[in-house]
């Protein structure tokens, strides 16, 4: 992971990870650890994923703003 996030290019203030965080998606848990952690609102927030169901359909169901890079060829339907 660490490999992945210096390729952004841009300064990352924190990462949180599911195992870090012993929560797995799509537990609305880990979004709410994360928040707790950092002392921030949904509103300041913004999750990145790559994977449509687990990922950004957890953004969708918890009110979470989520930005979806597609790399594994699926649909962008959250249905």
């Amino acid at each position: 992971m660490v490999h992945n996030l210096t390729r952004l290019g841009v300064p990352i203030d924190y990462v949180m990870t599911a195992e870090r965080a012993q929560v797995y998606k799509p537990s609305p848990k880990l979004f709410e650890q994360a928040y707790r952690m950092l002392g921030v609102r949904l509103d300041e927030t913004v999750h990145v994923v790559m994977g449509m169901f687990l990922d950004m359909k957890a953004c969708h169901t918890f009110g979470v703003r989520g930005i979806w890079v597609k790399r594994l060829g699926q649909h962008g339907n959250l249905d």
